[in-house]
């Protein structure tokens, strides 16, 4: 599952959930960030991308990623295309940390 910014996408494990002091959610795996300065004249030019792995098993997700993302979009645009999305968005949740 991801989750796409202007500015990054964030994966999350679909299948994994953390439940802690009354919220709880999916796992953030990996994030594809980029510049924000982007020099590109065509969609088929290079994009600068920084891939921050946030969970162990991120890593070996890397490749798979890779080669479903764009199968992925494809998905994506055709189901949602003519439809608008919900008024209420998505509901973010804390992060909480272990200190």
């Amino acid at each position: 599952m991801a989750i796409l910014d202007h500015e990054e996408i964030i994966f999350v494990d679909s299948l994994a959930y953390q439940y802690a002091n009354g919220n709880g959610g999916k796992i953030i795996m990996s994030s594809w960030q980029f510049p924000k300065s982007r020099d590109r004249f065509a969609l088929s030019d290079a994009l600068e991308c920084t891939y921050i792995y946030y969970h162990p098993k991120a890593i070996s997700m890397q490749l798979r990623l890779q080669s479903s993302f764009n199968k992925a979009l494809i998905a994506f645009d055709k189901h949602y295309r003519n439809q608008h999305l919900p008024p209420h968005g998505a509901t973010i949740l804390p992060l909480l940390t272990n200190s």
